[in-house]
């Protein structure tokens, strides 16, 4: 069986032990660098990249993922993300209660162009707005945190 492993650069020991009991084949993600208008990412290689297996009964392989400004594609996952209410209501959820979830994606300390992170955080999880359909997202705001808004 061949098996790709996303969310991270590379997954934890006790799951790297588990997938070599089933895998022929793992293969894993650079983190991308993407860029958001004027803020991005950094691209970070995957440390699979610096083992050897060539002799080794399962095969360790490492991806490139896409780099550069977001495209299209990026915006219809988000679109869809955004749409689906299930989605937002699990998100919204994590930001509230999950201190580990919400630095991902909101630093409490970093200042944001719409304000300080724990004043977003905050506006986020507490707008019932963000909880009910339908969500409309003008994507002219693409990178803000102002497209979160209903209208």
């Amino acid at each position: 069986m061949k098996l790709l492993f996303s969310g991270r650069a590379i997954c934890d020991q006790a799951s790297f032990k588990r997938l070599l009991l089933i895998a022929e084949e793992m293969g894993f993600m650079d983190r991308p660098a993407v860029s958001f208008g004027n803020w991005g990412m950094v691209s970070q290689h995957t440390p699979i990249r610096q083992i050897d297996t060539s002799d080794s009964p399962v095969k360790l392989s490492a991806h490139s993922s896409p780099s550069g400004p977001v495209t299209e594609l990026y915006v219809r996952y988000l679109e869809a993300d955004l749409a689906n209410l299930r989605f937002r209501e699990v998100f919204l959820d994590g930001l509230s209660v999950d201190t580990t979830f919400s630095e991902k994606f909101i630093h409490d300390e970093a200042i944001y162009d719409s304000g300080k992170g724990s004043q977003i955080r905050e506006a986020l999880i507490t707008d019932a707005g963000l909880r009910m359909a339908p969500l409309s997202v003008p994507m002219g705001r693409f990178g803000r945190f102002q497209f979160l808004k209903n209208g």
